[in-house]
Order: structure tokens, then sequence, then C-alpha cells
């Protein structure tokens, strides 16, 4: 009688671990530098921009809020330009893939994202967003797995800001929790096992 009160708890405990949630990060831009147009890169955990920067009220030149505001502080991501001054897609990769991205947007020209996995294939249709501008528009890309390991973001020529840019960080795999359920399991058999 008295291992079953053990053996509930056991069950609950891996219940609760494999019906979590993943987590969502959202990056708002707001403690990279801003003095300058500083190039985003890995100053954030779990993902590394390449082709963007940051840009503010503090930057120089300032971000235009009237056209593009910020949906959240006063910082958000933009595509950084060539010295030639042509502008790059901003490419997100993960450290870990990941099954959601979303973001708020500000754009003079329809906007694309774009979700690959690790191989370079894309995942699903590249979602369409239209033009934005004095407010922010939202995208956001499912997967029914954990697989999206980069996206890109471009436009269509003109200009656009991407702020709270979102990501699912996923908890520990079930099989992980699983393994080190059975583990305490055996654990407590042999512990019975060595009393007797």
């Amino acid at each position: 009688m008295k291992k079953l009160p053990f053996l509930l708890f056991i069950a609950a405990s891996i219940f609760i671990i494999l019906t979590a949630p993943a987590s969502a990060d959202t990056i708002g831009f707001e403690d990279v530098p801003q003095s300058k147009w500083n190039d985003i890169g890995s100053n954030y955990s779990g993902v590394t921009f390449t082709g963007a920067i940051v840009l503010s009220d503090q930057t120089t030149p300032p971000l235009d809020t009237t056209y593009y505001p910020p949906h959240s502080g006063n910082a958000v991501m933009s595509e950084s330009y060539s010295p030639t001054g042509d502008r790059a897609d901003i490419t997100a990769s993960f450290n870990t893939p990941t099954n959601e991205v979303s973001f708020y947007y500000a754009s003079l020209s329809p906007i694309w994202l774009e979700a690959y996995d690790a191989s370079g294939s894309p995942i699903g249709e590249p979602l369409e967003g239209g033009i934005v501008t004095g407010e922010n528009g939202f995208l956001k890309f499912t997967s029914s797995e954990y697989n999206i390991a980069y996206v890109i973001i471009h436009d269509t020529g003109g200009f656009f800001t991407v702020d709270d840019f979102s990501f699912n960080v996923p908890v520990p795999e079930p099989n992980t929790m699983l393994l080190l359920g059975f583990g305490l399991i055996g654990l407590w058999g042999l512990r019975k096992k060595f009393k007797k």
C-alpha cells in the first residue's frame, strides 16, 4: 500500500512533463546598442540573425516612427545594407528547430516569411503580409512539428521593420522524460529489492 502513492507521484510527474507546452521567446530588440546601426548577429539566445540591423529613434539616422512604429518599446529590426546600397534578406537561424515563428511588422511593400528545415527544403507555402504603414501587421508561421531550422524575411522592394520577433522553444523531448521516469522507477525498484 505504501508504494501506491509513490507510483502515483511518478506517473503524475511524467504526465505533467510530457504535456507541458513549449515556451515562446519574444525579442523586442531594445537591448541592442542603439547609437548607430548595429548588426544583430547572435546577440540573443537560441537564434542568430543575418542581414539584420537594429533601428530606433536613437540611431543615426533615426527610425521614422510615423511610417514604421515599433510594436513595443522604441527599437525594431530591419534589413541591413551592403556598402553598395543593396538590401539583404533577414535570416533567423534557430539553435534548436522550432515549430512556430511570429512577428509584427511595418512595410511599404508586401513582406514574405519563408520557413525551411535543416536540409534547406521549404516547409509549407511562404506567408505574405500586405503593405502596412503607420501601424503594425502580424505574420505567424506554424508547423505541425519542430522542424523549422531557419526563416527568411524579405519584401518586394520597399523598406520594412520587424518587432517582437517570437519563436517557440521546445521543452525537453518526451523520450528524454520517459527515460528519466523509467530510471526513477528502476531506482525505486532497486531500493525495494535491497531493503528486503
